[in-house]
Parts: C-alpha cells; sequence; structure tokens
C-alpha cells in the first residue's frame, strides 16, 4: 500500500527496493533482445512471483510495450495491471471462455509488433533428484501459444532458489507450497539473482520443430543451457586436479583430405544405395570403411578436432582405430557446404561377431562379457565414436538426423534387436547437460 501511488517501473523498482534484491546480467545478454518487433520471451520459473517482477523491470526498462502472461493475483495489484495479461491462458482446467480470450490477447499483443513475457510451467519450480531445481513440465497451452505466434523466441535463465523448507513441503503438498510463496520474498531479501538471456531463436529455427513435443523440448532446452555459466564456474575447482595431470603433448592435426576426393565418394555411395535418408541440403550415409577410403579419413580428422574441444581428444594427429577398418559408418553430408558434419561409428553385430568373434567389439576392449551375452552381441548394432563438429552443434538438425539415420539402419538390417554402446561425457560439461 505504501507504494501503490506509484506506476509502472517506479512501483516495479520499489517492490525491489523494499526487499533489497537485486539482479546481474551482463552487458552482452541486453543487447541480444530485438530492439522492435515482437517477439516472446520463455523464462523459467524458480522463485514463483518475485522472478515475474524481476523480468518486468528487466523489459520495461527496454520496451515499455511489454506485457507478461500471469495469474490473476499479479493482476490485481493496480500499477501492475497494464503490463499484465489479465487472464493465464493455459489454465485448461475450469474456465474455458477466459482461457481462449486470453490466448486471443495475447497473440493479438504480438501481432500488433509488442514483446510479450511467459512462464510456460505455469507454477514455481521444484528440486528434480534432489540436485537440480527446474520447472515442471510445461503446459502444451503455453508453447501452443509460442508455436502458433511465429516471432522470434528470447529464453531467459533466473539462477536462483527458495529455502530449503520450501522444496521440503514441496515434497508434502501443493496447498502448502503455494502458502508458503509469499513469505519466500523474505528469504530473497539482499540477495543479488544473476539473470542470463540467450540469443533470440528465428521463426525458422523454430519450424525445425514440428510437433508439439519436439518443439516444447526445444525451447526448453535452450532455455535451461543457459544454466551452464554458472554450473562451471562451481565446477571449476573440481576440474583442476583433472587439468594438472601431465598429458601427451598433442600432435598436430593431419590436412583435410580434398573435397573433390569425398565428393567422388558420396556420388558412388549414392549410386550403391547407400544411402539412409535426404532432408533439404543433408544426406545421411551409412557404409563399410573399405567403400569410403577418404570420407573415413577425414571422420577421424574431425573426430580428433571435436574431440579436443571438449577435452576427450586422443591427442594423435587422427583418431582412427583397428575398429575403424571393419565397421560400418553413418555420416552427415552437408551437400551445399561439402562437408561432414558429423557421424556415428556402427558396427553391424551378426557380421562382427561372425568373423571375428566376441574380441570383435570395441566394447569387449572395455568390459568384458560373460559367454551366455554372446547371442545378444551378435544381434546387436553397435554404437560410438559420434560427433557433430562445431559450426553444425548449435544447429537443430543434425543431431536429429543422425538419430534418425539409426532408426533407417535398424530397418535396414533387421536381424538386429539391440542398439549398444558405450558413452564417455567429458567433465567440462556442467551437470545440467550431462
Amino acid at each position: 500500500n505504501r507504494n501503490k501511488h506509484l506506476e509502472g517501473l517506479d512501483f516495479v523498482n520499489s517492490i525491489l527496493d523494499e526487499f533489497q534484491i537485486r539482479f546481474e546480467i551482463p552487458e552482452e545478454d541486453i543487447k541480444r533482445l530485438p530492439k522492435d518487433g515482437s517477439y516472446v520471451t520463455v523464462s523459467n520459473h524458480p522463485l514463483g512471483g518475485i522472478d515475474g517482477i524481476l523480468l518486468l523491470k528487466l523489459m520495461l526498462e527496454q520496451r515499455k510495450d511489454f506485457k507478461i502472461v500471469a495469474n490473476f493475483l499479479l493482476h490485481r495489484i493496480e500499477p501492475l495491471k497494464p503490463y499484465i495479461m489479465p487472464v493465464n491462458p493455459f489454465e485448461d482446467k475450469k474456465d474455458v471462455k477466459s482461457s481462449m480470450i486470453g490466448f486471443k490477447n495475447s497473440i493479438l499483443h504480438l501481432r500488433e509488433g509488442h514483446p510479450l513475457g511467459i512462464f510456460p510451467a505455469g507454477e514455481v519450480s521444484t528440486y528434480r533428484d534432489g540436485k537440480l531445481v527446474v520447472d515442471r513440465p510445461w503446459e502444451y497451452a503455453a508453447m501452443k501459444l509460442v508455436q502458433k505466434a511465429e516471432v522470434p523466441v528470447v529464453p531467459i535463465y533466473f539462477h536462483a532458489k527458495n529455502s530449503r523448507l520450501f522444496y521440503r513441503l514441496s515434497k508434502i503438498s501443493d496447498t502448502l507450497r503455494t502458502a508458503k510463496l509469499p513469505s519466500e520474498l523474505l528469504t530473497q531479501k539482499n540477495r543479488v539473482i544473476k539473470v542470463r538471456i540467450g540469443k533470440p531463436i528465428s521463426v525458422a529455427d523454430q519450424k525445425e520443430h514440428e510437433s508439439l513435443d519436439e518443439f516444447c523440448d526445444f525451447i526448453r532446452r535452450k532455455t535451461y543451457i543457459l544454466s551452464n555459466s554458472f554450473e562451471n564456474k562451481q565446477n571449476i575447482l573440481g576440474n583442476i586436479s583433472s587439468s594438472l595431470k601431465v598429458q601427451k603433448a598433442p600432435e598436430s592435426i593431419v590436412t583435410p583430405v580434398d573435397a573433390n576426393l569425398m565428393m567422388k565418394e558420396v556420388e558412388a555411395l549414392r549410386k550403391e544405395n547407400l544411402r539412409l535418408l535426404q532432408s533439404k541440403n543433408y544426406e545421411v550415409f551409412l557404409a563399410p570403411a573399405d567403400k569410403m577410403p577418404n570420407i573415413l579419413r577425414e571422420i577421424g580428422r574431425l573426430r580428433e578436432i571435436t574431440f579436443r574441444e571438449v577435452g576427450e581428444g586422443t591427442n594423435q594427429a587422427i583418431d582412427l582405430d583397428h575398429f575403424d577398418n571393419y565397421y560400418h559408418h553413418m555420416f552427415l553430408w552437408d551437400d551445399d557446404c561439402k562437408l561432414i558434419a558429423g557421424a556415428y561409428r556402427m558396427g553391424l553385430g551378426s557380421q562382427i561377431y561372425k568373423a571375428y568373434g566376441i574380441d570383435g567389439f570395441y566394447l569387449q576392449d572395455l568390459f568384458r562379457f560373460e559367454p551366455e551375452l554372446y547371442p545378444m552381441m551378435s544381434q546387436s548394432i553397435e554404437m560410438g565414436r559420434a560427433f557433430i563438429i562445431k559450426d553444425y552443434q548449435q544447429k537443430p538438425m543434425p543431431l536429429f538426423l543422425l538419430w534418425k539415420g539409426i532408426v533407417h539402419t535398424t530397418l535396414r538390417y533387421p536381424e538386429h534387436k539391440y542398439l549398444i554402446g558405450g558413452v564417455s561425457i567429458s567433465n567440462q560439461f556442467s551437470n545440467f547437460s550431462k
């Protein structure tokens, strides 16, 4: 009541001053926000109220026409009314008519060229597996709004959490959790909440994910991947010991394979029907090593480059071993750029076991299989040595197409019932990425 005479940003600032809450955000992140036109900000919801106030402060300082979709409680605060969509379009249990009005108003706001903010979870985050504070599954209706809007999406991550008591109550009852939210404001007193803003996700990139499930997962990952910058700092001390180990001096990487040599082999693979699938400029091939010696050499070169970047390289000039000589290799070819964007090594168990026995499998070097597992290995496709080169790692299609290639491989070789393989994850990655 003391500050109800204030309006807009002044009122928001007064609330944050009242509770002595500050936030930090890199200046380069602020520059990522579009200066004009409509877009949607998508944020995690760790605090359940104050993060909405923080989002308003952050955005109103950049764009006075920014609004957020929030529940009716925030809309009842008179100075905030102009900036709150009065109906939460993500509630579908009771008032369907109100939900539809809220949905239409949100779309209209965007169509008029204004930015909009949403918290797709609709509810405050909770602990998962006792470790990471994450949102509940995001509401389909929220993400349907984002998908239908067809405007750039800006992911925003709030690095914050409530008190331990709050999370204990969350495990007991949703009602107790909600009742505790107002007092949680006091636990944030004198806190500095860190915020990260991701690069705007273009409409073209969004459309690479047609189903709502894929789209939701894509946007959620883009939001939570922003947590890496905080986790990496926490892991620095833990990684010091491994970085102090004496390692073999890395050899110079071999020279790239001539693109013309690879193009000839690609054309030969096409003629032999060894292409698994094609999507726009991308093609996925599966072939034995002897069909593509130049491509295999380039795969080995790119493996070493890619794995070195995350501290997992062999430090040799090229990453190839004797298994590569008789395993199949699935690779993603960018026909526009005439290069290999990524690859998997695929061992067809029926062929390997027949020719080399159990010792012919790479996994047998890592583990020791009991004889009763030999028949299973002969019916398995062993996968490994997977990579996507750096310039393609942030693109949505390469990994999806390689995974799709795995499906096509199982269809081409139906005698194999199982997929098996070892996974090596560098400790340079954050816990969330792992």
